[in-house]
């Protein structure tokens, strides 16, 4: 049992703390999660769109000077062809015409790689010297531009392409005093390998400096053109033919930014145009390359949720055992209470962790005096139980005695041939203060009494037997009952120092004469209930005399009715008129007259229990306040004889 106890108390603690550590962490972790990808998104964002506006600049400033080189060249060449056009033009001016050709031959001859050509610019434009070795393409297209010049006179220059695709620079110059044109004629192509070269270094040293930009992990940066979708810088993995065309209708739509579904993945581009040049500049990262960190992130934080979760699993495993174990042994102790015999020193006080400091210790502390509280309780009550168990008896010895002084009816009344008589006393406690009396003190004369002592209880009994006493000392013989009445008085008062009363009703029924003489000393008239079928009404027209044992000398009168056969007096203590309702109010002598006519035929003994009876249904549960005392007395005769 303690066992089991101590396993469920560690079982709800584990699931307790794991519980605990999940509702803490796991929103926590998924709250840190996304923040962390919000965070790294707008990270991205401004990383790339930074880079790229760097990125952007560097390659605008490389272009501009690629530009301004390849300018220079051509500058340079332009210049250099004009300035040996101008010198042979020189040279022929001042020469004797017959050596012109000759002249011309030695100069193409020095200058292999600008070789001049001579055109003679009479009627018409005719090639001359130097045009032998001229493609007949190029000679037609040098003609033509050479009859322009000669129009204007003034030194020409322009770009002619051969049948190869080869360019070349012409510079046309007139000779002054001849009718000759001189021209010059310079391949492009070296220029332009020249430039390539220049063009080379310089996408050398962007790729270098786009190398060398810091790109969020797994990201890429791409120049693109913007007419052939040629990807300049192609990194180790090049960017595939489609998300370059999705990134030239964005960048046509005016959008810096797109997102383009990949295989398996999304790839984030962020991009830009270079000014002035034809050239796009797309940073890419892929989707799982900013939310990869942080899933790792988040499994390394599972991991340590889980070591933590078995680190607590160690710790309440521990704690269960060195500080919630001796709890089963409290309980096991609590369980046992109701086995206990607290008579006998406590069994328990030896397994209990009395010196322990903490929480777990003044619990068991609190427990063992608990136990020597309910030793202590117990033996009070046993000492109590033995003491109200020894009244009892005793309470029952004096009922016993009591009911001696109110013997049942002797034969020689119970089946007497004048009368019908019937007497009942039901007290409120174990004794009570009520007393009736009913015998003969002469052969025709019959003494009946009924009274009420204040009071209830034992002190109540005593005062009624002392009065039960007199009235069968003080009665044999009696003519009056008034005389007795005072006698009792009398006696009642002399000895009375706690002041007690009792009402009395003293009767004499001659049984010759059916007279029935009687003295009250406070006590209620009986009510009496004629034979004929008259309704039901209590004696009196005088005023009550005082109750007995008060004053010594207090006066009592007698009273007297002539019974006809089958008329009856009921008398009766207040335990019958004083009923209390669960409305308030009393039974009353309303109820007493109602009963006693609803129950007028019925035998005497019937009428007793029936209007005690109406009495308790009309309190409906209520305890009984008082004692109940009745006694009903029938003449004989007539309808209702026996």
């Amino acid at each position: 049992m303690d066992k089991n106890a101590g396993t469920t108390l560690r079982t709800k603690l584990i699931c307790f703390i794991i519980l605990v550590l999940a509702v803490a962490m796991l929103p926590l972790m998924a709250h840190d999660l996304f923040l962390a990808q919000q965070n790294a998104r707008e990270l991205v964002s401004n990383t790339a769109r930074a880079t790229l506006t760097a990125a952007r600049e560097h390659i605008a400033q490389h272009f501009r000077q690629t530009i301004a080189i390849e300018a220079g060249i051509i500058l340079s060449t332009r210049r250099e062809m004009h300035r040996a056009a101008m010198v042979a033009a020189q040279m022929l001016s001042s020469a004797d015409p017959s050596h012109i050709a000759k002249i011309t031959t030695e100069i193409t001859r020095q200058h292999s790689d600008s070789p001049l050509i001579l055109f003679h610019t009479g009627r018409d434009i005719v090639p001359g010297p130097g045009s032998e070795k001229t493609e007949p393409a190029l000679l037609a297209a040098l003609t033509a531009r050479a009859r322009s010049t000669a129009v204007l006179g003034e030194p020409d220059d322009f770009a002619v392409a051969d049948s190869a695709g080869r360019n070349h620079l012409a510079c046309f110059v007139p000779i002054k005093g001849a009718s000759w044109l001189i021209c010059a004629l310079y391949p492009l192509d070296e220029a332009a390998d020249f430039a390539g070269l220049v063009k080379e270094m310089h996408r050398e040293g962007i790729n270098a400096y786009l190398n060398s930009l810091s790109i969020y992990p797994a990201g890429g940066i791409h120049v693109i053109h913007e007419r052939t979708l040629e990807d300049f810088h192609r990194e180790k993995t090049p960017l595939e033919p489609s998300p370059r065309f999705l990134i030239q209708q964005a960048v046509h739509s005016g959008l810096d930014y797109v997102e383009i579904p990949t295989s398996g993945d999304i790839l984030h581009c962020f991009v830009t145009t270079v000014p002035g040049a034809p050239w796009i500049i797309a940073l890419t990262v892929p989707q799982s390359a900013v939310t990869m960190p942080h899933w790792r992130m988040m499994v390394r934080q599972l991991a340590l949720f889980a070591g933590i979760t078995v680190l607590a699993f160690a710790v309440a495993f521990r704690l269960a055992a060195t500080q919630f174990g001796p709890l089963g042994e409290i309980i096991a102790c609590v369980r046992s209470f109701p086995h206990q015999d607290f008579t006998k020193p406590l069994a328990f006080g030896d397994r209990l962790p009395l010196k322990r400091s903490d929480e777990i210790g003044i619990l068991a502390r609190a427990l063992m005096e608990m136990g020597r509280m309910l030793q202590t309780t117990l033996d009070g009550m046993l000492k109590a139980t033995a003491a109200k168990e020894r009244m009892e008896s005793e309470l029952d010895m004096a009922r016993r005695i009591q009911e001696g002084f109110l013997p049942p009816l002797a034969p020689d009344i119970a089946d007497h041939p004048a009368f019908e008589l019937f007497a009942s006393v039901t007290p409120a406690k174990v004794v009570g203060g009520d007393l009736y009396d009913v015998f003969f003190v002469s052969e025709t004369k019959l003494c009946v009494a009924l009274g009420d002592v204040s009071g209830k209880g034992v002190p109540a009994a005593l005062f009624m037997s002392s009065a039960v006493t007199l009235l069968r000392g003080l009665a044999r013989g009696m003519e009056s009952p008034a005389t007795v009445l005072s006698a009792i008085n009398r006696e009642l008062a002399t000895r009375n120092p706690e002041n007690m009363f009792v009402t009395l009703a003293i009767g004499l029924f001659d049984t010759e004469r059916s007279l029935f003489t009687y003295a009250l000393a406070g006590h209620p008239a009986p009510i009496l209930i004629p034979g004929s079928g008259a309704p039901c009404h209590m004696l009196g027209g005088f005023a009550p005399d005082l109750v007995a044992g008060v004053m010594e000398d207090a006066c009592y009168h007698d009273h007297a009715i002539a019974l006809a056969p089958g008329d009856a007096l009921f008398f009766f203590t207040d335990g019958i008129s004083e009923a209390p309702g669960t409305q308030g109010g009393f039974f009353g002598m309303e109820g007493i007259v109602a009963g006693l006519e609803q129950l007028r035929t019925k035998p005497l003994d019937e009428l007793c229990q029936g209007m005690l009876k109406l009495a308790e249904d009309f309190g409906q549960g209520l305890p009984q306040a008082d004692d109940a005392t009745m006694l009903a007395l029938r003449r004989k005769g007539g309808s209702h004889a026996c």
